[in-house]
């Protein structure tokens, strides 16, 4: 990730590693949010998010709104460019795939019918 502060850029190397895919993808969608310009660590519903995306199973309208909007932007910026950028061609096919069945799920699922499957396991 490179920012820029002074005049100067900076760079952050994250190395992210799990031996679930699903994990890692999760961990990289965090940091994209974290790095974003609109993350405020400040905003309590900001970070309210960021602890949906990490433990959250019952999301409230907001949060899958929120959530559905972040991964289509990462759709969009692994496709051009991003602040947090994976390495490696095959983890960004796998990124694709499983950010792609997360946003099926959230856009075809309903806050109700999530919370009726958490209560029936």
């Amino acid at each position: 990730m490179a920012t820029q502060s002074s005049g100067a850029y900076h760079e952050l190397d994250i190395h992210m590693s799990d031996s679930c895919d699903s994990i890692t993808a999760r961990n990289f969608l965090i940091a994209n949010v974290i790095f974003s310009e609109y993350f405020d660590p400040e905003i309590p519903s900001d970070m309210q998010y960021l602890w949906d995306l990490w433990y959250g199973s019952q999301w409230n309208e907001a949060t899958r709104k929120q959530f559905v909007s972040n991964v289509l932007q990462l759709l969009s910026n692994l496709l051009t460019s991003s602040s947090v950028i994976p390495h490696g061609t095959k983890f960004n096919e796998k990124l694709r795939d499983i950010l792609s069945s997360w946003l099926d799920t959230a856009c075809n699922m309903t806050v109700t019918q999530t919370k009726k499957i958490v209560q029936q396991r």
